[in-house]
C-alpha cells in the first residue's frame, strides 16, 4: 500500500503543475472513508473541461507508459485511460467533463495517508455515489464500510444525484434500492 500511495502523491504532483482539476476515488478513497482494504490499482477523476482531449491525454502519456496501445483511443471512446507508472502500478484516470459544473469538486478534500503525503479524494457521500452507479460485486462491501464508519453522510444530496441519472442505466433503481437496505441496515448517525 505505501508505494501505492507513493505513486498516487508523484502523479497528484504531476496534476496539479498541468493545472488540472482532480481526485482520487476507489480504493484509495476508501481507505479513508470506509475499511481499509487491499487495493491493486490507482483510480482518480481528472477534469478535462473537454477540451482538446487528445492533446491532455497526450500530455499523459508523455509522462506515463498506456497500458495497452489503443489507450489513447480508448480513452476518448471509454472515458478511462489507464497507464502505467514506472514500478508498474496501473493508473484508470477517469476523464470527466466540466469542473465549474461538478458537484463533487467541491467536495474533495485533501486527506492525510502516511508522513507527509496528503491526497486530495473524493467526498465520503460521492464515493457513495460512484459505487452505486458501477454496482459492481466488489463495490458493495466498499459502500456498506463507508456507511457503517461516516456517521454524517447527506442522503438528499447522494439519492437524489442517483435519481437524476435514472434516465442512464436500467440498473440505477436496483442499485439505488439495494444502497438504501444497506442504509436502513448500517446507518447509525
Amino acid at each position: 500500500m505505501i508505494l501505492l500511495v507513493e505513486e498516487a502523491a508523484r502523479f497528484q504532483d504531476f496534476i496539479i503543475s498541468n493545472g488540472w482539476e482532480f481526485y482520487f476515488i476507489g480504493g484509495i478513497a476508501v481507505q479513508i472513508w470506509g475499511e481499509p482494504r487491499l487495493t491493486k490499482d490507482i483510480d482518480l477523476t481528472v477534469f478535462t473541461n473537454l477540451a482538446n482531449e487528445p492533446a491532455f491525454i497526450q500530455k499523459i502519456i508523455s509522462k506515463y507508459k498506456p497500458k495497452f496501445a489503443d489507450a489513447p483511443q480508448f480513452a476518448l471512446m471509454e472515458r478511462i485511460l489507464p497507464v502505467l507508472t514506472e514500478t508498474g502500478v496501473t493508473i484508470d484516470i477517469s476523464l470527466s467533463g466540466f469542473s465549474d459544473m461538478s458537484e463533487s469538486l467541491p467536495r474533495a478534500s485533501y486527506q492525510p495517508f502516511f508522513g507527509d503525503i496528503s491526497l486530495k479524494i473524493c467526498s465520503a457521500n460521492d464515493l457513495i455515489i460512484m459505487k452505486t452507479l458501477a454496482g459492481r460485486p466488489r463495490d458493495w462491501p466498499d459502500i456498506e464500510s463507508v456507511i457503517i464508519k461516516q456517521r454524517y453522510l447527506e442522503w438528499d444530496y447522494i439519492e437524489g444525484s442517483i435519481r437524476n441519472l435514472f434516465e442512464y442505466g436500467d440498473d440505477l433503481a436496483t442499485n439505488l434500492s439495494h444502497l438504501n437496505e444497506l442504509r436502513t441496515k448500517y446507518y447509525k448517525p
